[in-house]
Parts: structure tokens; C-alpha cells; sequence
């Protein structure tokens, strides 16, 4: 399992929440549960994501793949909404 949230230093040297990248080889399941908001995402490419029994299993590469969606696009704006401050 992967920790997407890690906490980081900034350069004053305070702590700051700071997120990895998502990639395409990241869970469904776990970024939905360490990151809730991405379901909008999710639904707004038409992703049921929440109830799929496939979301325990699936990275977000598959999901895309299953909804013809772009990868790319997908993790540009996953990424962009867990990085938002």
C-alpha cells in the first residue's frame, strides 16, 4: 500500500502537507480513501468508483482504460484538486 499524504518541511523549515504524485499505477480504493474528494472527479467522468467492486483492485490506469478516458487528463486532474491548497 502506498501513503500518498507525507508531511514535508518547507523552506522556513515548518511542517507543510505535502502529496506525491498520483500516477497511473495508484489505487483507486486507496486514493479515494485518503483523498474523499476525488470522487467528484471521478463522477464527472462518469467513474462510479465508490460502489465498484472492481475500485478495490483497480489503479487509475484501469478505471481510465475501462471508461475510455485519458490517463493523462485523469491524473492531471487528480493531482491538480490534491495539491490544491
Amino acid at each position: 500500500m502506498i501513503n500518498i499524504e507525507v508531511k514535508a518541511k518547507n523552506m522556513n523549515g515548518r511542517d507543510r502537507e505535502a502529496y506525491r504524485m498520483i500516477t497511473k499505477e495508484t489505487s483507486i480504493n486507496e486514493l479515494l480513501r485518503s483523498h474523499p474528494l476525488v470522487r467528484e472527479v471521478f463522477a464527472k467522468h462518469g467513474m462510479g468508483c465508490i460502489g465498484c467492486m472492481g475500485a478495490a483492485t483497480e489503479t487509475i490506469e484501469n478505471g481510465a482504460k475501462m471508461h475510455n478516458i485519458s490517463v493523462e487528463a485523469l491524473l492531471k486532474e487528480l493531482n491538480e484538486l490534491c495539491n490544491r491548497k
